[in-house]
């Protein structure tokens, strides 16, 4: 007997999101960041991009989805300030705290490299909202920590 074959969507999904979708959604985050961080966020940033960080825990290193250097401030320079560094997760899970303490991490090393980025403020942009613990924390944060949804980046564009 043969068995039942999965639909194709179900066997290319995986796929789909992490070629696809992800991708996708972490380039809306970069975008949103650098046209309308400083009017929905008070973040004043200058050069936006992605980036990956060596760790001597991780042999690859972590990708950051969002980085955002200061006003003014050069990229791929010593001692760049960093005023906002995010991660993008279009997967359907809402990020929660050990997301947040991922970016705390991500965080450290960028200061271990020698930018300044003590002060940078921690992002998540969600596909799917965030976890009631994350936005709690959030909230308690007083702006170091910033979460956007669908509602958010869409409202702006």
């Amino acid at each position: 007997m043969t068995r039942p074959r999965r639909p194709a969507r179900a066997e290319v999904r995986h796929t789909v999101e992490s070629k696809i979708l992800g991708p996708h959604f972490e380039s809306l985050a970069v975008e949103w960041t650098a046209r309308y961080a400083q009017d929905e966020a008070g973040l004043e940033v200058g050069a936006v991009g992605q980036s990956v960080i060596a760790c001597r825990d991780h042999k690859s290193g972590h990708e950051i989805d969002v980085l955002a250097l200061a006003r003014g401030a050069r990229p791929r320079t010593s001692g760049a300030p960093v005023v906002f560094v995010a991660k993008a997760k279009a997967r359907d899970r809402q990020p929660g705290l050990a997301e947040l303490q991922r970016l705390e991490h991500l965080r450290e090393l960028l200061t271990a490299a020698g930018h300044d980025a003590s002060g940078a403020t921690l992002g998540l942009f969600s596909a799917h909202g965030f976890t009631p613990e994350l936005a709690a924390e959030a909230a308690r944060s007083g702006g170091r920590v910033m979460l956007a949804g669908l509602d958010e980046l869409y409202a702006s564009t």
